[in-house]
């Protein structure tokens, strides 16, 4: 069944900085139940965390999607999460 986009994602979604190491990143989503966080470089989506390294000499930003591919909230979608 297609719905919009909006009704799949958080209103308050949790971001990083680049330099935030892996490590600390798992922390986080441990810390506060959270199944991913946007890495973020100041107004500029990075992406989510998306394949690993070592946990505490890799940061996010070498973690990380380089090109997310983003959808507006009135987009429709048939997944569902």
């Amino acid at each position: 069944m297609a719905r919009h986009v909006r009704g799949t994602m958080t209103g308050a979604p949790v971001t990083v900085g680049p330099r935030t190491s892996v490590a600390e990143a798992a922390r986080i989503m441990r810390d506060r139940g959270l199944g991913s966080v946007l890495v973020t470089d100041g107004d500029r989506l990075r992406g989510p965390v998306s394949r690993g390294g070592g946990p505490e000499g890799t940061t996010v930003a070498g973690a990380c999607s380089d090109d997310p591919v983003t959808a507006a909230p009135t987009a429709w979608t048939t997944w569902c999460g």
